[in-house]
C-alpha cells in the first residue's frame, strides 16, 4: 500500500511545499497557455507583454485562453497533487467522497440570496475606505489594480455569442469555484487546522488569503465575508460540494446577468439591492436571515450525515 510523501510531515512544511507548487503550477501552465494560444490564435507577443488592451478584440480569447490554464495551474493542479501526496484517499482528503443531499443544497443557495443586501453594503463601505495621507502613494496603486481587474473581468463577461457565454461559464464560474475551492478550503484551511489546532483560526487565515489572492483590494472585506462562509459551510457539513455549489452559485450571477441583462442593467438592480433608502434596515434583515439561514444548514448537513 502506498504510504502518502506527506503523512509525517509538519503542516508549515506542507504549506512550503503548496507555495512551491503553486509558484511550479504558474510559470508551467502559464507556458502552456501562452504556447497554445500562439497555435490557435493569430496574435502578436508584442501586444501580450506591451500591455492590457481590452479594446483590442484578437487579444480576448488570448487573455481567456491564458486565464484558464493559469486558474487550472495555480489552484487545481496543486490541490490535487498535494491531496494524492498527502493521503492514500486524495478525494476524502479534499472532502469529495460524499455527494450532495437536497436540504443542505437548498439552504446554501437561500443563505447567499438573503446575503446579497449584506454584501451589496460591504461593498459600499469597502469603496470608501480611505487610508492615511502618508499611503496615498499605496491607495493610489490599489485603485489602478482596481481598474486593470474591472476592465478585463467587463471585457471578459462583455460577448455577444452563446459560445463566448459557454466560455465564460467555464473560466469564470466552474474552474474557480472548484480550483479555488479545492486549495483555499479542501487544502489550506485543512492545513491551517492541522498546524493551529483551531477550526475558527483556519476558517479566517484560508478566507484571508482567498480574499488577498484576488488583488482587487475594494473588495476585500466582502470577499473575506463570502470565504468566511464558505468555510463553515465546509467545516460544519465535511463536504466540500457545498462551499464549491456556494462559490459556483456567486460565480455564475454575473455571467448570466452581462449576457442576458446586460451591464448596466446589472449595475441598477443586482448591485443595488440594499443599498438605497433603509440600507442600514436591509443590512440587519439580510444579516439575520443569513444567520437563521447558516443554522438551518448547519441543522439539516449534521442530519443528513447521520
Amino acid at each position: 500500500m502506498r504510504k502518502p510523501f506527506f503523512y509525517d510531515q509538519h503542516p508549515l512544511t506542507q504549506l512550503l511545499f503548496v507555495a512551491l507548487l503553486v509558484i511550479l503550477g504558474f510559470f508551467l501552465f502559464f507556458a502552456i497557455g501562452l504556447v497554445s494560444s500562439i497555435i490557435i490564435f493569430p496574435f502578436k507577443l508584442s501586444d501580450l507583454f506591451s500591455g492590457l488592451d481590452f479594446q483590442n478584440p484578437d487579444m480576448i480569447p488570448v487573455l481567456k485562453n491564458i486565464q484558464i490554464w493559469q486558474s487550472v495551474g495555480i489552484f487545481v493542479f496543486p490541490s490535487i497533487l498535494v491531496a494524492w501526496l498527502a493521503s492514500q484517499k486524495p478525494w476524502q482528503f479534499l472532502g469529495l467522497a460524499r455527494g450532495m443531499q437536497f436540504h443542505p443544497s437548498l439552504w446554501v443557495i437561500l443563505i447567499l440570496l438573503v446575503l446579497m443586501p449584506v454584501m451589496n453594503q460591504l461593498v459600499l463601505w469597502n469603496e470608501n475606505l480611505n487610508l492615511p495621507d502618508f499611503l496615498s502613494g499605496v491607495e493610489n496603486w490599489m485603485k489602478e489594480r482596481e481598474e486593470v481587474a474591472a476592465g478585463l473581468t467587463n471585457s471578459f463577461l462583455l460577448t455577444s455569442n452563446f459560445g463566448g457565454f459557454l466560455l465564460n461559464i467555464l473560466m469564470i464560474a466552474i474552474i474557480p469555484a472548484f480550483g479555488e475551492e479545492f486549495f483555499f478550503r479542501g487544502i489550506l484551511q485543512k492545513l491551517f487546522g492541522r498546524w493551529f489546532g483551531s477550526t475558527h483560526l483556519a476558517i479566517i487565515l484560508a478566507a484571508l488569503i482567498f480574499s488577498a489572492l484576488h488583488f482587487q483590494f475594494y473588495g476585500f472585506f466582502p470577499r473575506f465575508v463570502l470565504g468566511l462562509i464558505f468555510g463553515y459551510l465546509y467545516v460544519w457539513s465535511g463536504n466540500l460540494w457545498y462551499p464549491i455549489l456556494a462559490h459556483l452559485f456567486i460565480n455564475l450571477i454575473p455571467v448570466l446577468a452581462y449576457y442576458y441583462l446586460g451591464e448596466k442593467a446589472l449595475e441598477s438592480s443586482l448591485e443595488q439591492i440594499g443599498s438605497g433608502q433603509g440600507s442600514w434596515m436591509w443590512f440587519i434583515g439580510g444579516l439575520m436571515l443569513t444567520a437563521l439561514a447558516l443554522y438551518q444548514f448547519k441543522k439539516a448537513s449534521s442530519q443528513s450525515m447521520k
